[in-house]
Formats: structure tokens, sequence, C-alpha cells
């Protein structure tokens, strides 16, 4: 786990966002909060996927963990999706990431490697637990890493994601499908 959020991380995310919150009103606190761990997780793949993307750095590989860590929002079997993350070439374990990787990191001032991190250990650290307090922290830590107020978020992709405690239910493939075509 590289940079542990600090308690208040989600909160600063708030105040530091006012300005696009105000044009989103979907995007807020209270609607973070109420999100399953399975939405934050798939979330985090979103913002990690248009992080890199709104830089021109997406790679194959950082597609593919975005693409896993959104395709818990249909997965039924968690601790298969969580062992098919941890084969990934780029997977926020701590593994050794792709040389090139080392590049891009060093471009955006190390914020690639927190922020994949990050969005991995949103889902990981809540795998066994109905507990999601973990995962917004470390979801709100993604969202300042990445000034996520720079990447818009479609209002029909926070509708589609489930509200609720724990893990909570899965999503219908074509809403899936509504998601990725708006990456």
């Amino acid at each position: 786990m590289v940079g542990m959020a600090k308690p208040n991380a989600l909160a600063m995310y708030v105040v530091s966002c006012s300005k696009h919150l105000e044009s989103n009103m979907l995007l807020n606190e209270d609607c973070l909060e109420s999100l399953t761990t399975r939405s934050m997780q798939a979330l985090g793949g979103i913002v990690l996927y248009r992080y890199f993307k709104s830089r021109n750095k997406l790679t194959a590989e950082i597609q593919v963990l975005a693409l896993h860590q959104i395709s818990v929002l249909v997965e039924e079997d968690l601790l298969k999706w969580e062992r098919s993350g941890a084969a990934l070439s780029i997977n926020g374990r701590g593994d050794p990431n792709p040389e090139y990787f080392a590049i891009i990191d060093m471009q955006l001032e190390k914020v690639p490697s927190k922020i994949i991190d990050a969005s991995t250990e949103i889902g990981l650290c809540a795998l066994y637990t109905d507990d999601h307090a973990e995962s917004l922290l470390f979801l709100g830590s993604l969202l300042k890493w990445t000034c996520f107020e720079e990447i818009p978020m479609e209002d029909e992709i926070l509708e589609a994601l489930p509200r609720g405690r724990g893990w909570g239910a899965k999503i219908s493939k074509e809403k899936y499908k509504n998601i990725i075509v708006k990456l």
C-alpha cells in the first residue's frame, strides 16, 4: 500500500473539487459514501482509465487493469476475480511493473504508482468484509491524486453504480456495456 490515506481524504477531495461538484451534482460526498464496495472498485477503475487516457499514457497493461477493476460490477465469484487480478502485469500489489511504467511514473511525478495501488486497494482491503470504510479512504485518495475534477464523469455512470453496504449486487451486462462504451 503506497501512501495510506488519512481519514479525511474524502472530505479533502470534496473540498478541493467543489467547482466540479457544482457541475455534477451526483458526484458528491453522499454519493460516494453510499456506493457499495463493488461500485467503489469499479469507480476506481474508471478513474484510473480516464486519468491515463487524458494524459495519453493509457497502455494496454493499464487498460487491462482498469477494465478488470470495472468488471467487478458483473463478477459473481469475487475470489476468482481477485486471483485473476493478481496475475496481471500491472496489478497494484507491489509486484514489479514493466520497465516502461517507470518512465511514465517519473513523467507524471510518481502519481501513477500511487493511483494504481490505491485503485487496487479499494477492493482488496475489503475482500473479506462488509465494511467499506477503508475502501472509501482509498477512493478519496485516488480522486485527490488524480485531480478528478479535471476528468468528467457522466451522471449515467454514477446512476448505474449500485448503492448500499458491503459488496452489494452485480449490475446487468447491458448496464456494464453502457459504462464500458463511455470510457
